[in-house]
């Protein structure tokens, strides 16, 4: 499987589904410790973001949060991208 891909778990939509979790007031953002947090829900307490660029204190659009969170889970993933 690790040679031959395999399709992401989890993939866009599911990372804007949970932008929407995070911003709970409805403000089209998030911080970049919420984006955090949501990346260690998923890779554990060691997952930061600022490993693909996201610096503490920011503030991150839903673009921008789906893109950084897509990037450090490609960058986490064991297996060959496809």
């Amino acid at each position: 499987m690790k040679v031959a891909g395999t399709a992401p778990l989890i993939n866009e939509q599911d990372l804007e589904t949970m932008f929407g979790m995070f911003d709970i007031t409805k403000r089209g953002t998030v911080t970049a410790e919420q984006a955090n947090r949501a990346l260690q829900v998923i890779l554990g307490p060691a997952a930061d973001l600022a490993e693909v660029g996201v610096k503490p204190g920011s503030n991150l659009t839903k673009d921008q949060f789906v893109s950084s969170m897509a990037h450090a889970l490609k960058r986490a993933s064991p297996y060959r991208q496809q």
